[in-house]
């Protein structure tokens, strides 16, 4: 993550005795929060926003540590206060004219990101689109991979690996870092493994030295090392990356993140592969609760934990939990999903297995034979 940074004078809003400046905290803000001191970086932002100088010639930089106290919200997982936070300070940025659109497309990059994890992706696109004519140099390539980001969300590989390649080949480290995490994440949903581990781990080269060793950063390289080495047959490598990963996404972010949820389901799936289903409803139990309480209980990411639960379920032969849960899971599926939707395609194929262990052939033959026809008519990829 790129913070915007605060180029104004720190003399003229000298406090008296000696205190600490308005800018001084936003500063000393801005290096806890990139080493990883979320609830120190939040309380110290919000105390240099109080002591700002009011007035034109400071609102600039107001409005970037505000930004910046937005974008920390949103990286704590705290989303719904931190998009009004990021979009108000956005707003005045840009309205300032040329000199502040680098600063205003840091913030419009910072919108992508939430909103892609929110999975609204078309408009996580088009703030990402609108910060792109806004910047050059730096700027420019941290504004490229967060658009790669998306693409990678859509789906969209093609748009995204061109991207995600120049930024691998960047001399920036945390540019390169973000790329090639990225890019294990491409290679993983093409099924490209040995591609996958590989980029994985050169971003945990890369990342090791750029970030602090707890930092969110290292443990999302980790957690795209563990489904590498889980897709590759590494399973004893698989499960000490995973562990890693949850570990500093837990030690950094809390028990109740959105992330960490997303990397129990991955670990919950590595473990009902291995068998181990009695772990793996622990942990899907585990991340759909997180995600709930922070995303409400129709959100897609909620729905894909019901379903991947629903088939725990299912080989624990709890054949009345698991179709209680699919059933409602489905419902709301069929309604927002596209037919094509490869969550709503898993999410079926649950259903026909569960109705074919219950004696209900005709109907389970029934959904294989709708899955055939949605395969043979999807739209090829872009």
């Amino acid at each position: 993550m790129k913070l915007a940074p605060i180029f104004l004078a720190a003399a003229a809003w000298a406090a008296g005795g000696g205190s600490e400046t308005a800018l001084q905290m936003a500063n000393r803000g801005a290096a806890l929060h990139s080493d990883g001191h979320y609830a120190e970086a939040e309380a110290v932002y919000r105390s240099a926003l109080d002591a700002w100088p009011s007035g034109e010639p400071s609102a600039r930089g107001k409005a970037i540590v505000s930004g910046n106290l937005g974008a920390l919200l949103s990286a704590m997982g705290r989303s719904d206060e931190a998009e009004p936070i990021l979009l108000e300070a956005e707003s005045k940025l840009e309205a300032m004219g040329q000199p502040a659109y680098p600063d205003a497309a840091c913030l419009l990059d910072d919108l992508a990101l939430l909103y892609r994890k929110q999975g609204d992706l078309a408009k996580a696109e088009s703030y990402a689109l609108r910060a792109a004519p806004m910047v050059e140099g730096a700027e420019k390539a941290a504004n490229q991979q967060a658009l790669a980001s998306v693409y990678l969300q859509q789906g969209r590989y093609s748009r995204a690996e061109p991207l995600l390649l120049a930024g691998a080949a960047s001399t920036d480290r945390h540019i390169a870092f973000i790329a090639n995490v990225n890019l294990a994440a491409v290679a993983l949903a093409q099924g490209s493994y040995a591609q996958s581990d590989g980029d994985a781990r050169r971003a945990l080269e890369l990342g090791q030295p750029a970030f602090p060793k707890n930092d969110p950063a290292i443990a999302e390289a980790l957690y795209a090392l563990a489904q590498a080495c889980r897709f590759e047959g590494q399973y004893a490598e698989a499960e000490q990356r995973y562990r890693e990963a949850i570990a500093i996404w837990e030690e950094t972010l809390g028990p109740d993140h959105p992330d960490l949820a997303t990397a129990l389901l991955g670990f919950a799936g590595f473990l009902h592969q291995r068998e181990r289903d009695l772990a793996a409803e622990t942990l899907d139990r585990r991340a759909a609760g997180i995600l709930e309480r922070s995303l409400g209980t129709n959100d897609p990411q909620v729905l894909v934990a019901h379903v991947d639960l629903a088939g725990v379920l299912l080989a624990e032969r709890r054949y009345t939990e698991s179709g209680k849960l699919l059933r409602v899971a489905l419902a709301a599926m069929e309604k927002t999903f596209d037919p094509h939707d490869t969550r709503l395609l898993h999410a079926l194929t649950v259903q026909a297995r569960l109705l074919s262990e219950t004696k209900h052939k005709a109907e389970a033959e029934a959904i294989l034979k709708q899955l055939d026809r949605t395969s043979s008519n999807s739209p090829p990829p872009q």
